[in-house]
């Protein structure tokens, strides 16, 4: 077996093919020929393993598939804290950062990377936009507001069978100064 990718290498694949399904008399079918039965009795064992060796193969191809992602790894998931960040202050027009934010991923294989994006709303911008810890910056006028949804999109390190989730962040921003004597 290939210890990285977790799949059968041509090597093994050949010398499991013939210790199974091969004609020696060390394989398991020789074995087994004349000795073992079907529970009915009507279908000698090896017989039964050399007719099924092709959807065997076929089975065991489509499981190896999976073997470096969700087979292994687990489903992967993700979350962020807090889903909410906001700046609000009392300073005038200008530029407003919110605390920051950590989307934490489960399952999967790590390194994972990490990928925010504007999902809707206005023009505040992630200031770390390829790490799992952000802040999000934006402008406005004085007693102006705005607001945004951000996805962060985390892909595992599975190569071309990657796996990705999303999680949405909800950010805001505003100059409260001229509201309620502040």
């Amino acid at each position: 077996m290939d210890p990285q990718t977790g799949q059968m290498t041509a090597t093994f694949r050949t010398w499991l093919e013939e210790l199974v399904f091969g004609t020696s008399e060390n394989s398991v079918g020789a074995i087994l020929s004349g000795q073992a039965s079907i529970i009915a009795g009507t279908q000698p064992l090896a017989d039964v393993l050399i007719a099924d060796r092709g959807s065997l193969i076929a089975e065991q191809d489509a499981q190896s598939g999976n073997i470096s992602s969700a087979a292994v790894s687990g489903d992967l998931t993700a979350s962020a804290s807090p889903t909410f960040v906001s700046k609000l202050d009392s300073l005038g027009a200008g530029s407003k950062t919110t605390d920051s934010t950590t989307v934490t991923p489960s399952g999967g294989v790590a390194p994972y990377t990490y990928s925010w994006a504007k999902k809707s709303g206005d023009t505040i911008a992630p200031d770390s936009a390829s790490a799992a810890t952000t802040t999000f910056t934006g402008t406005v006028t004085a007693g102006a507001f705005a607001s945004a949804v951000y996805t962060c999109t985390v892909t595992d390190s599975t190569g071309g069978t990657a796996l990705t989730t999303t999680v949405d962040v909800s950010i805001s921003i505003g100059d409260i100064s001229g509201f309620g004597g502040a």
